[in-house]
């Protein structure tokens, strides 16, 4: 363990016994302890209150009440689903119908065209309008 010890500590009077270096090295070794006491608490205390908070959550989540926000949740998609579905499948149902009377629409149009050239009831005429242009 390196400590540093400060030139203000080596210029201090002894105790009869007592080596300049290890006098040194006792304050050096009780202000780290001290500092590292002093640490360990800050840290405890700022740890403390995310901990109660971790366990509050903790607790919270063991509740009936997020099984009831899951439930209303998965019910809301799977609504929201069914409505999606059902949309789509009018949307395909009215294009369908559209396109059935269209066609149904064609070929009447196309029947009276082919009966009435059997017959020559009626032509088509060469021109648009009446001045041949």
């Amino acid at each position: 363990e390196s400590i540093v010890i400060p030139e203000q500590l080596n210029s201090n009077y002894l105790r009869i016994g007592e080596d300049k270096d290890d006098r040194a090295m006792k304050i050096m070794k009780g202000l780290a302890a001290e500092y590292k006491d002093i640490t360990d608490e800050y840290h405890r205390a700022l740890d403390i209150p995310f901990i109660k908070y971790l366990e509050s959550q903790k607790t919270w989540t063991d509740t009936t009440a997020v099984r009831d926000l899951e439930y209303n949740g998965n019910l809301s998609i799977n609504n929201l689903a069914a409505q999606y579905r059902s949309s789509v499948k009018s949307l395909i149902r009215s294009e369908m119908l559209k396109n059935s009377i269209t066609s149904q629409r064609y070929l009447s149009v196309l029947r009276k065209i082919q009966t009435n050239e059997k017959n020559y009831r009626w032509k088509l005429a060469k021109y648009p309008d009446r001045f041949h242009r």
